[in-house]
């Protein structure tokens, strides 16, 4: 009988043990999250910050962060706070890593972190990645002038386009009216209209529009296609320009420079094609027909501070992409898409605006875009 009670206090021994010892573990403070009630402002402005702690007393404040722990704030600006709930303001607009630290009397302690934000205004915007792009034609060694040239991509033309050019035309397709081997290009309507090409004209010089124009009936239609031979025999007909593409050069195809140039009635190029790096019998354009080939899809991000960029109302921001491009492109939309061409080449820089009409605020970004000739 006597071993009986001695069992019971080596027992009652050992779980005092146990408990002594894994007291001190149970009651580690922990912080189990921390909120601010800002996340992003515009400066200056008070934020309040919440730590909520595990180990404290609950029943005593809801965070848990109560005695005998002790609560303290590093808010990344060289001020600091104590206590579980606490109210910083921020003068200057920067990136924030505010620290709450919690330390019991044993001296355990537990760390969090959360960003605040101070903007010098409350709108962001934010481009696509700086890129590089290879200039929307390609080279064809067995050229397609007068048919298409395959399929797919997307067309994101709007208006006719210089197809495909051929411009040192040994063997490949001879001019109905001589039978000689001369320059010739094809002109493409990826549009679902017929259009009218009185007052259109073609030119290989930029300080005259106008060198030769489409007679006042020519009409290309929806999906239709063009041959035009640039041969300086305009008398021939209505097909033959007045003007020859390489003027006749007798060196070679490779150190040839030129261009050609598409203008509408109000003389405004609307598509050019720049002759670099030319082969013989090679021609030069877009696969498939006024496609995406060179296609670039730049993004903008205009975000408010507190403001959704996913559910939030758009319609509040003007947006403003100027391309950089030889033809001055400009598009008014959130998400443009644009096809460099081959006179690009080099970096361009594209500037995104965005007004944000409802505090009259305005802010820019740039993308740097490289574009490269198409290999040959």
């Amino acid at each position: 009988m006597r071993k009986f009670p001695m069992f019971l206090c080596l027992a009652g021994l050992g779980f005092a043990l146990i408990v002594g010892c894994s007291d001190d573990e149970n009651l580690k403070p922990i912080i189990t999250r921390i909120e601010a009630n800002i996340e992003c402002s515009v400066a200056p402005v008070d934020v309040q910050f919440v730590a909520y702690v595990s180990g404290g007393d609950p029943v005593a404040d809801p965070t848990g962060a109560t005695a005998p722990l002790n609560l303290h704030w590093n808010f990344d600006d060289g001020s600091t706070g104590t206590g579980s709930i606490t109210t910083h303001r921020y003068l200057l607009p920067g990136d924030y890593m505010v620290v709450a630290t919690v330390t019991d009397d044993d001296g355990d302690t537990d760390r969090d972190s959360i960003l605040v934000q101070m903007r010098p205004d409350s709108l962001f915007v934010a481009a696509s990645n700086d890129t590089t792009v290879t200039a929307s034609m390609a080279y064809f060694d067995v050229p397609t002038i007068g048919f298409s040239n395959g399929t797919g991509g997307i067309n994101i033309r709007q208006t006719i386009v210089i197809n495909e050019v051929l411009p040192f035309n040994d063997t490949v397709m001879q001019n109905p009216v001589n039978n000689q081997y001369e320059p010739v290009l094809e002109l493409y309507n990826p549009t679902d209209q017929d259009i009218p090409l009185i007052g259109w004209s073609l030119s290989n010089d930029t300080s005259n529009p106008g060198m030769w124009g489409f007679v006042d009936s020519a009409v290309l239609t929806a999906g239709g296609i063009m041959v035009i031979w640039i041969d300086s025999r305009d008398e021939a007909g209505d097909e033959h320009t007045n003007f020859h593409m390489t003027d006749n050069w007798d060196g070679v195809p490779e150190d040839f420079t030129g261009a050609i140039y598409l203008n509408d009635p109000s003389n405004t190029t609307v598509d050019r094609v720049l002759l670099l790096n030319q082969h013989t019998d090679t021609s030069f354009g877009h696969l498939p027909d006024a496609s995406d080939d060179g296609l670039v899809i730049l993004s903008v991000d205009a975000d408010l501070c507190g403001f959704d960029p996913v559910d939030g109302l758009y319609e509040r921001f003007n947006f403003s992409w100027d391309m950089d491009d030889v033809l001055g492109s400009v598009y008014p939309e959130r998400w443009p898409r644009h096809v460099f061409n081959t006179d690009d080449v080099g970096d361009r820089m594209v500037i995104v605006t965005v007004y944000d009409t409802h505090t009259s605020v305005t802010r820019h970004d740039t993308v740097t875009v490289t574009v490269e000739l198409p290999a040959r």
